[in-house]
């Protein structure tokens, strides 16, 4: 606590996450944090400083920074973490002097000295004999020298404004001048004594006043319960105000207490607070953690700040509460797990904070166990976050925290029996057990996943499996008993269901209120408790039973798995260090280090929507503070990183109302007009047919900038002028406006002549002295560069390669460096390049990167086809081509590259894959060319036929996906974008020519919406996967039959992306994507078999696409999204 140049109290209130400014008589003026609508709550609020002027600075230990707050605390005004290469541990302790801010920093034993801007002046370490133990706060004198409490040392360390060590005072004890645990320390002026040291000793709970040489005054206060006026319970911190009088902060004892300086003496005065923590249905908790309930169905809750466990009958009724905090050794210090002996019914409870476990006996009244010490051997332990003990053989599990361990202990003996330390674990912060099994479920934290351990006391540990869905710092988890695994995703606030199908629930909101920081599981019978911490209350859900599921084919071979290029890059932004680059086909941002070309950060990696993961993103840009700006498109999104890109914010959401994204594609940086017409920095985004702009927290300014493009794609920001540059792509053209909206020109048309456009244009940028535009033309593998003149009109001046030269293979982002470099994404040459330019010319310098992928496996398999040889071929999407092997995974032959309609034999982006019967041609659906591509059995190139339109009786056709050959001969082909199916006969030379047309574009039974998989039964009866209607459909005789899950299943498909028909049974057997299963089901619909990865002895299915089935009747599965092709067999 402060006291505030007005006189009123500043209060770390760091139980309930928030910063409050009260009056002296005790009422709230001002609040910042929880409940306060701030959105930015500090989550570990040690202590607080007050400028002359009256602005807050808050010591955020658990995020390891300082937040500065306007005075009246509605604002925060800034925040700081320290400087690159030496950035805060834990600010434990703050104080204003001299106009500058003193932190003490725990956990890197150091005092750092800031000026008010967040700069840091000076880092002060131990020398000389001041040796720093657990500092806890730090204070300076007029003359500049620092006083420091050393918490552990129980002494206070007195070192020069230079940082040297001047002296120490105090020594451990009770008497005058001796300390306990100083935790707080305050300098300032007594209107009779002049400057004089306060420290807060804390565990003798007294406020002792020193001389700054260190001769002992007086004390105030004396050890005491809330009830008790003038003494404290856990005193922390000291505040004095202007008339001397002095503030004690009695953490434990809820209060403030003051003593009144008159010129004789120090005389109680006041107490604000002191009031325990209710017990009340509705008002009991403070940040609740782990539940078990016991035989009665009481449930045991620990209420982690409030120190204590909160006893509750079924129906929420409390019985009673358990544990208390102050200096005993039998007090709990934030405890955070419990389970039940189920011998006894004793509560063994994890004592984090004092690195025990802790055993309650029904009657809490009883004497109390304390097992194990603080340490890493055998017995002992550091922060244990959870504890959980498996009935059947009476054994506890302990997240053993700080040590990254799980260890075991036979309940009976109390004696720890065995230890985990596999898997590379970090900070693991929960552990459940599921009964009736050997099942252990432990939350990663430090690693964002969950593992699955089976423990017998035979074979020890075995690690079963990782999950790691875009989890954020995950707090608990654990599998109920219809073996559904929940996981409180804490960091992202939400929890996930993963059902053994593997299809993810998200829960983000319950009872009227949305998830915050939900930090423990507790799987109970047929009930499950989320303890939503950061609302502080306990979920309870009630269980449905659900069937097994039929015996099914279990996972034989794992034909092959990933094989990536170096990176696919689409866009780069730069700052002067690093480049970053936006990788979709690895589904990743990295920050490649400019000097020595390593990848030094990067983000995502995995597909997925969490915060730490994306979908195949399209642009990337950086502001003038170097924090990273990613347009991810599929999720409709932007992503804010920091430099080192650490995740910052993310705003957007699908949809076509201001401050929403349908398929965003661009993004931008730069100088334009905020919500009040001021030039300042602000965000540019493309999506649909227009331009946003947003300030850098994502605030919408303008919702319609620009609008009418015919699918934009990138957008530059002059930063000189402010002009803002849109690549429309499908009209060939590049077009400017000024910073308020004004359309200025326009170049650019169709062609191969200079100043024009093929393909698909994406990239553009300019010169920092505002003269050049560039701009990627890939369709001519060129880029192409503008000039301006003075009136900032552009005028086309050179190319850098050719469509006949080697220089590009698919130009695609591209950005000017601050030192005059232009560097352009090369995406199927792997590579970026880097150039010299001038306004006449440019020449390459270096590359970086560019190693393609080894033909070893696939890179996100899709359409699988069989030959009547037995070989395999597989859709190997982000690389482009088609592999070939047998069917046991060895790969006899690859081909395909990337390149343009023009191109004979080259792939773009295809999709499904089907051998001609009787020749053993491969048919492939070239989807991003719109066309069938048809090669030989060994790859030979031999035709291609079809064109983008949406012409019936014609070879148009928009973005084809699926392939089928009928019994006839003929080809059925998922004309995807006109949401159709189209038939074509097939000549000797492989080309086809219109027969039929089924079906149309929309939701009613008989239209689709992205038809992909396809295949055709014995009767003639064509089954097609319909997409986005999130469905399956088949169509006999004229006659459509829509189905949207299968007879007997509760759960409908979600994004099914194949179908096939058993060669032999006829039975129906759908790649249910979005649910990661495959399910078998009659032509009537009726579902025989749900197989998932789980159930074929596998890790999850992450992206089943499609399943053929050779003459054995083994079946060959491509699972997307885990860059797999398997086989199973029954």
């Amino acid at each position: 606590m402060e006291v505030a140049p007005d006189g009123s109290l500043i209060v770390a209130d760091t139980g309930n996450d928030r910063i409050l400014r009260m009056s002296t008589s005790g009422a709230i003026l001002g609040q910042y944090g929880s409940d306060a609508g701030s959105g930015d709550d500090p989550e570990n609020a040690r202590d607080i400083a007050v400028d002359s002027s009256g602005y807050v600075y808050v010591g955020d230990a658990a995020l390891s920074r300082v937040i500065k707050l306007s005075p009246d605390l509605k604002t925060k005004v800034d925040e700081w973490s320290g400087p690159t290469g030496d950035k805060i541990g834990s600010p434990i302790g703050l104080t204003y002097s001299n106009d500058k801010i003193y932190v003490a920093d725990a956990v890197k034993r150091k005092i750092r000295v800031f000026d008010t801007t967040g700069r840091q002046l000076q880092a002060i370490t131990e020398n000389n004999g001041c040796s720093l133990a657990a500092v806890r706060d730090a204070d300076a004198d007029k003359d500049g020298n620092i006083y420091v409490a050393n918490y552990t040392n129980d002494n206070i360390l007195k070192f020069s404004a230079s940082g040297s060590c001047v002296d120490s005072f105090g020594s451990p004890g009770t008497g005058s001048g001796q300390f306990k645990n100083p935790y707080g320390v305050r300098v300032a002026d007594d209107p009779y004594w002049g400057e004089s040291v306060y420290v807060a000793d804390s565990n003798n709970n007294r406020i002792q006043i020193f001389k700054t040489d260190g001769t002992y005054r007086t004390q105030l206060g004396r050890t005491g319960t809330s009830d008790e006026p003038g003494t404290f319970t856990t005193l922390r911190r000291v505040a004095v105000a202007k008339d001397g009088d002095v503030w004690g902060a009695d953490l434990w004892g809820w209060r403030l207490v003051r003593f009144d300086r008159s010129s004789s003496a120090f005389t109680y005065a006041q107490t604000i607070g002191g009031n325990p923590p209710p017990a009340t249905p509705g008002a009991v908790f403070n940040e609740p953690r782990a539940v078990a309930v016991s035989s009665t169905g009481n449930l045991n809750i620990i209420d982690t700040v409030n120190q204590r466990i909160v006893e509750m009958a079924p129906d929420g009724s409390i019985i009673g509460t358990c544990g208390e905090r102050d200096s005993r050794p039998i007090s709990l210090n934030w405890p955070r797990g419990v389970a039940l002996d189920p011998v006894t019914g004793d509560r063994w409870v994890a004592d984090t904070k004092q690195s025990r476990l802790q055993i309650f006996p029904a009657k809490c009244s009883a004497q109390k166990i304390r097992v194990g010490t603080k340490g890493s051997g055998t017995g002992e332990m550091n922060w244990p976050y959870s504890v959980a003990i498996r009935a059947a053989d009476r054994l506890a599990f302990v997240a053993d925290t700080q040590n990254n361990r799980i260890t075991v202990w036979d309940v009976a003996s109390r004696k720890q029996i065995a230890s985990y330390t596999g898997a590379a674990m970090k900070q693991p912060r929960s552990v459940t057990v599921v009964e009736g099994t050997n099942k252990i479920v432990v939350s990663d934290w430090g690693n964002k996943r969950v593992l699955e351990l089976n423990y017998t006391t035979s074979s020890g540990f075995a690690l079963s499996r990782a999950i790691a869905p875009g989890l954020n710092g995950p707090e608990g988890a654990g599998v109920d008993v219809n073996g559904n695994m929940w996981i409180a995703d804490t960091g992202n606030n939400r929890v996930l269901v993963i059902d053994k199908a593997g299809t993810r629930t998200v829960v983000t909101s319950a009872a009227g209120q949305s998830l915050k920081a939900p930090a423990a599981i507790s799987v109970a019978g047929g009930q499950v408790f989320v303890s939503d911490t950061g609302r502080d209350r306990v979920l309870r859900y009630t269980l449905k039973s659900t069937p097994p599921p039929g015996s099914g084919p279990t996972v034989e071979k794992t034909l092959y798995s990933g094989a990536f290029a170096s990176m696919y890059p689409v866009d780069i932004a730069t700052t002067n260090t690093h480049y970053y680059v936006v990788d979709p086909g690895r589904y990743r941002v990295v920050g490649v280090n400019r000097s020595t070309k390593a990848i030094d950060y990067s983000v995502g990696g995995s597909r997925g929507s969490g915060t730490d993961e994306l979908a195949a993103a399209r642009a990337v840009a950086t502001d003038s503070s170097g924090n990273v700006y990613v347009a991810d498109t599929p999720n409709n999104r932007i992503v804010k990183y920091d430099k080192t890109l650490k995740f910052i914010k993310q705003w957007g959401t699908k949809g076509t109302a201001a401050g929403q994204f349908t398929a965003i594609y661009g993004v931008a940086v730069g100088p334009g007009l905020d919500a009040g017409g001021n030039t300042t920095e602000i965000v540019y985004t493309i999506d649909a047919d227009r331009v946003q702009t947003f300030t850098r927290d994502g605030a919408v300014i303008n919702g319609r900038f620009a609008s009418g493009f015919n699918q934009p794609r990138q957008i530059e920001v002059n930063h000189l002028n402010g002009d803002v540059y849109v690549v429309n792509a499908r009209d060939h053209q590049v077009v400017g406006f000024t910073k308020s909206g004004t359309k200025k020109w326009a170049f650019g048309s169709a062609g191969t002549g200079n100043g024009q456009f093929t393909g698909d244009p994406r990239g553009v940028t300019v010169s920092r002295d505002g003269k050049v535009i560039f701009v990627t033309d890939d369709g001519n593998r060129r880029v192409q560069a503008w000039v301006l003149d003075s009136l900032g009109r552009p005028s086309y001046k050179y190319s850098i390669g050719s469509p006949t030269s080697s220089t590009f293979t698919d130009p695609r982002g591209i950005e000017v460096t601050p030192d005059g470099k232009l560097v352009v994404c090369d995406e199927w040459d792997y590579s970026l390049k880097e150039f010299n330019y001038t306004t006449s010319g440019a020449t390459l310098i270096r590359e970086l990167f560019g190693s393609a992928a080894p033909k070893t496996g696939a890179n996100s398999p899709r359409g699988l086809a069989l030959d009547s040889d037995g070989h395999l071929f597989a859709s190997d999407w982000w690389n482009q081509r088609i592999v070939r092997s047998n069917r046991d995974g060895v790969i006899d032959l690859v081909w395909g590259q990337r390149g343009t309609r023009d191109d004979p034999g080259s792939l773009n982006f295809q999709w499904g894959v089907a051998v001609q019967p009787g020749t053993n041609r491969v048919f492939v659906a070239n989807r991003e060319s719109h066309e069938i591509t048809v090669f030989d059995h060994n790859g030979k190139w031999l035709t291609k036929w079809g064109q983008r339109g949406s012409d019936t009786a014609s070879t148009d056709m928009t973005f084809p996906q699926g392939l089928a050959f009928d019994s006839d001969g003929t080809l059925l082909v998922s004309d995807t974008g006109n949401g159709r199916i189209k038939r074509f006969t097939i000549d000797s030379n492989g080309n086809g020519t219109y027969k039929a047309v089924y079906g149309s574009q929309g939701t009613g039974v008989g239209q689709m919406q992205m038809p992909t998989g396809i295949d055709t039964a014995a009767d003639g009866t064509i089954w097609v996967a319909d997409t986005k209607n999130n469905r399956i459909q088949s169509y006999k005789n004229g006659v459509w039959t829509a189905f949207t899950k299968p007879t007997g299943s509760t759960r409908p498909f979600a994004v099914p992306w194949g179908v096939t028909v058993h060669p032999t049974d006829g039975s129906i057997w759908v790649a249910d994507t979005g649910r990661g299963r495959l399910v078998k089901m009659s032509t009537s619909g009726a579902m025989s078999l749900e197989v998932t990865g789980t159930s074929a002895g596998t890790s999850d299915f992450l992206g089943p696409f499609q399943v053929v089935f050779d003459s054995s009747g083994d079946l060959f599965m491509s699972d997307t999204w885990s860059n797999r092709v398997l086989r199973l067999g029954f």
